[in-house]
């Protein structure tokens, strides 16, 4: 019957002002207690909660969750909804490191987990206990989605663990366009950050390049300034070429996580609006690069795209 009546889709459309909700969430739990309807009434407060958090009222957002709890153990349910709550009032407040503890105290082993998920839905395998039924599996996504974001903002971990929590997200929700989202801007964050890389080594290498043309003047140079010069120059490549990698896999997953969104889901408008812009930036300002600006492991790419054009070319 709430369905039919569109009421969460009402809330939304709201303003998120404090004063212009509460009436409506305050009307809603008369009627949800008169009724009886305690699930209800618990989500109500959850989402008076979330509306505080939005608006920076923590004391108020940590209330409305407290009664929140209190409905749920009067009907003796352990809502996961609630725990993600007061990590996201934890967030926002500025205490990263309590959250991440309360959402994660003992990490996961990704790969395994990432690996028995694949050997079920490939050859009907068991499953571990923590994703064994449907609900177990939601909230696991959940919890470890929330605190992937954790650690990025923390910076308690960086790299390829970071792409395989989300990856392992991805795997148990393919169709999920905020999984792609986030793990588009994990990517960005990577690219803009070996792009940094790659300006220091280059002044770097510009560096030793007039030290060895000082020391070539003076009467040679050493063997030690060339191996040096060649490694700096290799670093320099490989950075470059991660940089055009995270690139393409941060366009390919906000294409993703457009394709996926429901322009009629009021919670997955974002991943349009927020999604086409940084797609666009991204794929602008990759290719307003002249040929001269781009180093030696662009140039080798181009090299071999063009050759293979040509031999396929040729031989058609």
């Amino acid at each position: 019957m709430l369905k039919q009546w569109h009421w969460d889709d009402r809330m939304n459309l709201m303003s998120a002002s404090a004063r212009q909700r509460s009436m409506p969430l305050a009307v809603r739990r008369t009627l949800f207690g008169a009724a009886n309807m305690r699930t209800q009434l618990a989500q109500n407060w959850l989402s008076l909660s979330d509306t505080m958090r939005k608006l920076g009222h923590y004391d108020s957002a940590r209330v409305a969750l407290r009664s929140a709890e209190l409905h749920n153990r009067e009907m003796d349910i352990e809502s996961i909804e609630s725990l993600l709550v007061e990590c996201r009032i934890l967030k926002d407040s500025g205490h990263i490191h309590e959250a991440l503890m309360l959402i994660e105290p003992v990490q996961h082993n990704i790969a395994v987990i990432r690996q028995s998920y694949r050997d079920h839905r490939k050859y009907n395998k068991l499953l571990p206990s923590i994703i064994s039924t449907t609900e177990r599996l939601e909230s696991f996504v959940e919890r470890l989605l929330l605190a992937t974001q954790l650690m990025v903002e923390s910076k308690t971990k960086q790299g390829q663990a970071i792409i395989e929590r989300y990856k392992c997200v991805i795997d148990m929700r393919p169709k999920s366009p905020r999984s792609y989202f986030e793990l588009a801007r994990y990517y960005e964050y990577l690219y803009h950050a070996a792009k940094v890389k790659e300006v220091e080594d280059h002044l770097n290498t510009n560096t030793n390049s007039n030290n060895m043309s000082s020391n070539m003047s003076v009467g040679g140079h050493s063997s030690r300034s060339i191996a040096t010069s060649r490694s700096v120059r290799d670093t320099n490549d490989e950075y470059e070429f991660k940089s055009h990698q995270y690139v393409g896999n941060a366009v390919n997953c906000y294409l993703k996580a457009v394709y996926y969104s429901s322009p009629e889901d009021y919670t997955q408008q974002k991943y349009i609006t927020q999604g086409l812009p940084r797609l666009l930036t991204l794929l602008l300002s990759f290719n307003q690069q002249r040929e001269s600006d781009l180093g030696a492991a662009a140039h080798r790419i181009c090299t071999r795209c063009t050759s293979s054009k040509s031999t396929s070319s040729s031989s058609g």
